[in-house]
């Protein structure tokens, strides 16, 4: 997949991110400081250093998609982290063969619709309390 400059400079023209990997650094931290029970050291390395191999590549893609979606570079960035920390901990019901960019995408789909839900029942909750 190529990386379009044009599109990036509109992103952090509109939005005012940064062009540099910052949020690809602070992922990598995250997922560095993460244990599973139930696995070994040896496992989770193994694990951590497959994820790192099949599931990095796409930060940059799927930090721009958060952002399209959600319209707002904080917001943006929870919903990556989420989606990442989420892959993380169910990487190994990914099936071989399995297409991770896919998988990603709609786990952070299912997330921006979580994080939707959330904030309706917020309101909701906010008006009846209003309103009481």
């Amino acid at each position: 997949m190529e990386n379009n400059p044009a599109e990036n400079l509109l992103v952090y023209r509109q939005y005012n991110v940064p062009l540099d990997s910052y949020y690809e650094e602070e992922i990598k931290i995250i997922i560095d400081n993460l244990t599973i029970e139930g696995l070994s050291p040896d496992e989770l390395l193994k694990r951590k250093l497959e994820f790192e191999r099949e599931a990095i590549p796409y930060i940059k893609l799927f930090f721009h998609y958060a952002l399209k979606i959600s319209g707002n570079p904080n917001d943006a960035y929870d919903m990556l982290q989420d989606t990442y920390v989420l892959a993380f901990r169910f990487f190994d019901k990914l099936e071989e063969g399995t297409n991770c960019r896919i998988w990603l995408g709609r786990i952070m789909r299912n997330c921006y619709i979580n994080r939707y839900r959330k904030n309706i029942l917020k309101k909701q909750q906010k008006m009846s309390l209003y309103e009481s």
